[in-house]
């Protein structure tokens, strides 16, 4: 049976006059799209080339400069597409695509996210590494919904750890030789080049790179070599918006600095753990960045809050000082959020053994570690996913499930993708 669409992207009706395209929807809404907007949003052959989704420059400004009224407007029952013809041209929209952007009436059309909120008692599914293709959607889902997702059987090196980033689009490019960190613990070896990170001391509940203009979106850990003869190490994950919503509830006025009052992140790093292949090479690694950002932010792609809570903390700018009660409460929420983040209660444990894997979502989920016992070892391969890709992955993901013709789908806002996946009766 031919999938059918819903109501709100079925055409009741069209009309027109010579500045106005009206069309009356299934589900009752109206549309109305200006004249001159129509003409700048044409995807013909004349002024697009669908195979390289560009718009033929010249000949696409001189359209849209020319006033030319509307003198036709069709729609043939069971077609998608809506007729429009001008005094100069004849052109065709799909009637989906004109119904996702119009902004004025698709509130009710927008998805809320698919987001639940867990604590250290939550149970949640772990995949296996030899199916991550065939159950993409589902743990690339599980990274909105609880903001990790869990492998095991995973290869313990780095093809292994490539095998579950690549299955979302290439890894991040890092600002070290490799794309690919080994963070390495052996009792005899204290080796690190970070030694409060990276040594056998705990290492505090942060999510990674907010110091960075853009942070990179997920983090992949993937136990490499695990040995522990006396005492497991564990790994803590807490849910940030549970954390949040908790803070925002209980204590409404330390919310509200953590999201007001910026605090500077920063990063400076003039050597790196790998050898270069010229050792003259060193300074392309050098690393000194500063952001200015709040501890509690929302994200406007993905919809709700995240945290920005860091290591590398580098102090408040005079520049954004309030007066001393104010900062002293705001040092108070600060300790605050670092607290119900240290709460067993919020931490989910794990254990990073040989060829298990978890995959994070940096502006939902923090994470961190019990110190390590010193009779343990304990190997980790780290690599990250960007910001960028992630919102391609999803991108295209929502594309794919809209059916739609690729030059309608080109140059479409996040929403606009979320509308269009969700227009056929499931």
């Amino acid at each position: 049976m031919a999938a059918m669409l819903r109501a709100p992207f079925r055409v009741a009706a069209v009309s027109h006059c010579k500045d106005l395209l009206s069309i009356t929807w299934q589900d009752g809404k109206q549309s109305n799209f200006p004249n001159i907007w129509l003409r700048s949003a044409v995807r013909d052959p004349e002024v697009f080339d669908a195979g390289s989704l560009l718009y033929k420059r010249d000949d696409y400004v001189e359209f849209i400069r020319k006033e030319s009224p509307l003198v036709r407007a069709e729609h043939e029952k069971g077609s998608e597409d809506i007729l429009v013809e001008w005094g100069d041209h004849l052109g065709t929209f799909n009637a989906s695509w004109l119904r996702a952007l119009d902004h004025n009436i698709n509130k009710d059309l927008c998805k809320k996210p698919d987001i639940t909120l867990w604590d250290a008692n939550s149970k949640f599914p772990i995949y296996k590494y030899s199916e991550r293709k065939e159950t993409f959607r589902t743990w690339f889902n599980d990274l909105r919904k609880y903001g990790f997702a869990t492998f095991e059987g995973v290869p313990p090196n780095e093809e292994g750890l490539m095998g579950i980033l690549n299955s979302i689009g290439q890894e991040a490019q890092r600002t070290h030789p490799t794309n690919v960190l080994h963070i390495l613990k052996d009792s005899k070896k204290e080796t690190s080049y970070d030694s409060a990170t990276y040594t056998s001391n705990a290492h505090p509940m942060h999510v990674d790179t907010p110091y960075y203009p853009t942070m990179f979106r997920l983090t992949c850990l993937l136990g490499m070599r695990y040995n522990a003869p006396v005492q497991d190490t564990y790994n803590f994950l807490v849910d940030n918006l549970k954390v949040i919503e908790e803070i925002r509830r209980e204590e409404p006025e330390a919310y509200e600095l953590l999201r007001t009052i910026p605090v500077r992140l920063a990063r400076r790093r003039l050597t790196v753990p790998e050898k270069c292949k010229n050792p003259e090479d060193h300074y392309l690694y050098h690393l000194d960045l500063s952001e200015n950002k709040t501890m509690i932010a929302y994200d406007q792609k993905e919809k709700h809050d995240h945290i920005n809570l860091t290591n590398k903390h580098a102090g408040v700018d005079l520049s954004v000082f309030r007066d001393h009660a104010t900062m002293k409460k705001h040092y108070d929420a600060y300790r605050l959020l670092q607290k119900k983040l240290d709460e067993k209660a919020n931490q989910k444990r794990m254990i990073l053994k040989e060829g298990t894997a978890v995959l994070m979502n940096n502006g939902r989920v923090s994470h961190g570690r019990e110190p390590i016992h010193e009779s343990s070892s304990r190997d980790i391969l780290l690599s990250f996913i960007s910001e960028g890709m992630w919102n391609s992955r999803w991108r295209i993901l929502n594309g794919q499930k809209s059916g739609l013709e690729e030059k309608w789908l080109y140059g479409c806002s996040h929403e606009t993708l979320e509308i269009l996946a969700d227009r056929m009766e499931v």
